[in-house]
């Protein structure tokens, strides 16, 4: 198997790459060796991260991609589907695919949560890599969490954590539990032209802004169909994570409304589902009955910039529905009532 450039940053907000040239087995071994190290679940943010990819200029950001020479996906362990660690490490071995798998921070025996490392045959740009993304993720029955498509994702190196993660979702927290495992085979990289030929990809290719392309270009393939019902349901949509909610709950009330319908709008960018303004909205609206009930009087107008926030950074130009006269007299209504007030 060829070289390949693995590039490491101190800290998940170091933007600054460190690339270098090494074989998929030697990455392997460092990331092998890097599991073996303590560290505290509380200080994950401060672990060196890495990405197979090279970037020119060397800094962090998803335009400085060049080339990504391997598939990097999460598992956490709520998806339909999910064969757990050894059951995922199994199917690879029986496919015979070179493979890195090694469980990330707040992995459980009962819930296992995993990182997935599959070296390509060849190097992809940052756009051939995000389509193989999704053709692969079909491939294994859409267990990957589809917020690690991008090419510029950031993975934490293995470590052998320890400590109480803080995060309100775990607030009893057993150590006893905890589930630390890692796992090599050289065998056969990944032919993503073939998997992306079976399994087409459903998350539509980035443009630049000024080619203009609509957002509906994404949104009209609907990799996932659901009514309107289901969509807007808090405890059923696929737009809403539990974690999102749960980070809504505990965060300060200021600026958590309009994070919320980002990181809503985003999701249903990467899952491919057919949304609008309503459905963002809606959602917005029903988080924030579950939380405080505040008044918005603003919240379309936010909805619409959550959505296009999210679309600017899937490289989308978003096709929102017109505004009506209507929308535009409440909205002068609301701007006069702000301004007396």
């Amino acid at each position: 198997m060829p070289e390949i450039t693995a590039t490491f940053f101190e800290h998940v907000r170091d933007k600054f790459a460190k690339p270098v040239q090494l074989t998929f087995a030697e990455l392997a071994e460092m990331m092998e060796d890097a599991s073996a190290i303590e560290m505290h679940r509380a200080d994950k943010e401060s672990a060196w991260c890495v990405i197979p990819a090279h970037f020119a200029p060397q800094r962090r950001a998803r335009a400085n991609v060049v080339e990504r020479f391997a598939f990097t996906g999460d598992v956490d362990g709520d998806m339909p589907g999910d064969p757990g660690f050894d059951g995922l490490v199994t199917r690879l071995n029986d496919l015979g695919l070179a493979h890195i798998v090694h469980t990330t921070t707040k992995s459980t025996v009962t819930q296992n949560k995993y990182r997935v490392i599959l070296p390509f045959s060849a190097p992809l740009s940052a756009d051939d890599s995000e389509a193989a993304w999704s053709s692969i993720n079909q491939m294994f029955g859409s267990i990957f969490d589809p917020a690690t498509f991008d090419a510029s994702r950031l993975s934490v190196m293995p470590r052998a954590w320890f400590g109480d993660p803080e995060h309100p979702d775990f607030p009893n927290w057993n150590e006893a539990d905890a589930h630390h495992r890692f796992s090599y085979r050289d065998g056969d990289p990944v032919v993503a032209e073939a998997i992306m030929a079976a399994f087409p990809p459903v998350l539509a290719p980035r443009c630049d802004e000024d080619n203009g392309e609509a957002l509906a270009a994404i949104l009209s393939r609907a990799a996932v169909k659901v009514d309107f019902a289901d969509l807007t349901d808090l405890d059923r949509s696929p737009l809403v994570t539990p974690d999102m909610v749960t980070d809504y709950l505990f965060a300060s009330p200021g600026g958590r409304f309009f994070r919320f319908m980002c990181r809503v709008s985003g999701r249903a960018l990467t899952l491919g589902v057919n949304c609008d303004e309503d459905i963002i909205l809606a959602l917005g609206m029903a988080m924030n009955r579950r939380a405080d009930n505040r008044r918005r009087p603003l919240a379309l107008r936010e909805a619409r910039r959550a959505l296009r926030y999210a679309a600017s950074r899937h490289g989308m130009q978003p096709d929102f529905k017109p505004q009506t006269r209507e929308d535009i007299l409440n909205r002068e209504i609301e701007r006069l009532r702000r301004r007396k007030g």
